[in-house]
């Protein structure tokens, strides 16, 4: 993959912005065949630049993604399940 710096020239100072986990470079990628969460050109910038490998993204609705594994296999729970927003974000226990 190449590496090139972005600049995110719409942000308005004083102004909280939501995080999209990068959808163009996603969109871009899928347009290209690549898959979000195992090919780097196709996955957010956050989670390849991490250096604790903390974070993870990919495709929750296949489960053969490293993804959906790790939830079941680390016992992944989404925040506030009881406002059944059903959201796509889970927080993985620690490795001990």
């Amino acid at each position: 993959s190449h590496w090139e710096v972005q600049r995110y020239t719409e942000h308005t100072v004083g102004v909280v912005d939501k995080c999209d986990f990068c959808k163009d470079r996603i969109e871009e990628g899928l347009e290209n065949n690549l898959r979000p969460g195992a090919d780097s050109d196709a996955t957010p910038l956050c989670v390849i630049s991490c250096i604790a490998s903390a974070l993870y993204f990919g495709d929750l609705d296949d489960p053969e993604s490293e993804v959906s594994r790790l939830i079941e296999e680390r016992g992944g729970v989404q925040l506030l399940p009881e406002m059944e927003t059903e959201p796509s974000v889970y927080y993985l226990p620690r490795r001990i």
